[in-house]
């Protein structure tokens, strides 16, 4: 399966970026299971509108909210 380009991955990022500055404002102020609700609907609304994975939706969506957070064993995955 081949992998999306930069200039997809752009796009996937500015949609993120589009769906969490519209939740942003709430999101310090609810609780953690309505935070979570919040956070599903968004993974779900971007996989939709960009056609990928649930999974990768959720990996966008967290980079956006934690821009700083980097994996603790680096990138990359096991081996």
């Amino acid at each position: 399966m081949p992998g999306i380009t930069r200039q997809k991955h752009t796009e996937i990022q500015a949609a993120a970026a589009l769906l969490i500055a519209a939740a942003a404002a709430l999101l310090p102020h609810l609780t953690p299971e309505a935070k979570r609700s919040i956070l599903v609907g968004l993974y779900k609304q971007l996989a939709a509108d960009q056609g990928i994975s649930g999974q990768a939706a959720r990996r966008h969506i967290y980079s956006r909210l934690h821009p700083d957070r980097k994996p603790p064993n680096g990138w990359g995955g096991r081996r």
